[in-house]
């Protein structure tokens, strides 16, 4: 089986119309059902802190399935270009996905569906900062931009709004990034007691090195590896066909 993507502490496997998920840290497995179709495009497993249930995300072309951990059957929605989604999050028990430069909800009850979410983009906002990163940290929903802006998304608004996040706003927090998004972005608060450095993105390159920018900052300067991570580094120059990823 060939490995897809890595997403909160789970590694996702894929043959065919098979899919298992393994737990990283204690190498639990569990198989999906076969998946209905052949062409399989996203896939992401989301376990949200507010629900007991996880669930596999699967888009087809223009269609987004859904598989409860432990369930029969896949449930699916029509969902025109599915295969364009890059990204999928939790927050506060509901599932938020990110196609191209649009925010969706996703609902799993009563029916599976997927909801427009509309957010106020200022005249300012550069569409360049709309094809960023979303994360969630904690009560907040980032989205970090590719040239050092950050914006929260405020949803006590109809429509929601972007806010921009002060300078010196994310300082408490390290972020976790993959060159070919293989990794669901993560992030850790108060990074110092692991000897991390707040306000800053560990990025993961396509040949598996870490190196470290500004999360405020313009990541497309000139990069030196990161020191704290000189061991793997360095066995990942060695060892040019290992893959890594954030977990």
């Amino acid at each position: 089986m060939a490995f897809v993507k890595c997403s909160y502490g789970h590694a996702i496997f894929c043959y065919d119309r098979s899919l298992v998920i393994m737990d990283v840290l204690t190498g639990t497995t569990v198989a999906a059902p076969p998946f209905p179709l052949t062409q399989l495009c996203y896939r992401t497993f989301i376990s949200p802190e507010a629900s007991p249930d996880s669930y596999l995300f699967v888009s087809s072309p223009h269609c987004l399935y859904a598989w409860r951990v432990g369930s029969p059957s896949w449930l699916h929605c029509d969902f025109l270009n599915a295969h364009l989604i890059k990204e999928m999050v939790s927050f506060k028990g509901r599932f938020i996905l990110k196609m191209r430069q649009k925010l969706y909800t996703v609902h799993l009850t009563p029916q599976f569906h997927v909801e427009l979410l509309r957010v106020d983009c200022r005249d300012y906002m550069d569409p360049y900062v709309l094809s960023g990163n979303l994360v969630a940290c904690e009560d907040t929903l980032l989205l970090l931009g590719r040239n050092g802006e950050a914006f929260s998304i405020d949803f006590s608004t109809e429509p929601a709004k972007y806010v921009s996040v002060e300078e010196g706003g994310l300082k408490k927090w390290a972020f976790f990034f993959g060159e070919k998004r293989t990794g669901q972005p993560r992030l850790l608060m108060n990074p110092e007691r692991m000897g991390l450095r707040g306000g800053l993105v560990y990025q993961l390159d396509e040949n598996a090195r870490v190196f470290s920018y500004p999360v405020d900052g313009n990541q497309n300067e000139e990069l030196e590896p990161e020191p704290c991570f000189a061991t793997i580094n360095a066995y990942l120059a060695r060892n040019p066909t290992s893959f890594a990823a954030w977990v």
